[in-house]
């Protein structure tokens, strides 16, 4: 029985070929689709497989709040979920995952550029999430890691590099909710 596939960079995987797999292989618990192109038809294939507990779609930029909502509504055992450039990405898809996902314990959104603090505000649901990666959200203030480290009592380590508009008061949630907090990367680049 088939529980992890590694399809990374393999730009001619189908919609067609996702919906096979999800149908032969119901039980499978790691999926790699980074630079795979994949759309949100084919995470509504994939979305059968109930069983994930890793998905990754770094660089699949078709990917969109519909497929988020497919992911949220079916696979609620998923623990590390990675969009790294998923930039169709909004904050209805965060509250998607964050409705459906429970378990999530890394979460990687990397230049997934069109979130804002308001979607950050469903990750506080999050209670497991150890692991957050917010590298270039320019759209991110100290109110959204506030909400953020609030709720996630269990959170490790957080990535906000390139997080410009993260102020003093996110700096401050992290020092009052973050207790359990080993690591924050902020490392700014300067310009020449």
């Amino acid at each position: 029985m088939l529980e992890c596939l590694r399809l990374e960079s393999c730009s001619s995987v189908s919609e067609k070929g996702l919906e096979r797999i999800a149908t032969c292989c119901p039980n499978l618990k790691e999926i790699d689709l980074t630079d795979c192109g994949v759309n949100d038809a084919a995470l509504q294939h994939l979305a059968k497989c109930s069983e994930l507990l890793i998905l990754k779609l770094g660089l699949c930029s078709s990917v969109s709040d519909e497929g988020l909502r497919f992911i949220g509504s079916n696979c609620g055992k998923i623990e590390e979920l990675d969009l790294y450039r998923c930039s169709s990405i909004t904050d209805d898809g965060l509250a998607a995952l964050a409705n459906g996902c429970k378990k999530i314990k890394l979460l990687n959104l990397c230049y997934c550029n069109k979130i804002t603090d308001s979607g950050l505000s469903h990750l506080g649901s999050l209670e497991e999430l150890t692991n957050l990666e917010l590298r270039c959200l320019v759209r991110i203030t100290g109110i959204g890691i506030s909400s953020v480290v609030i709720g996630c009592k269990s959170l490790i380590e957080l990535d906000l590099k390139r997080c410009y508009s993260v102020d003093d008061s996110g700096l401050w949630a992290l020092a009052r909710y973050a207790l359990n907090l080993r690591q924050v990367n902020t490392m700014q680049y300067l310009a020449p």
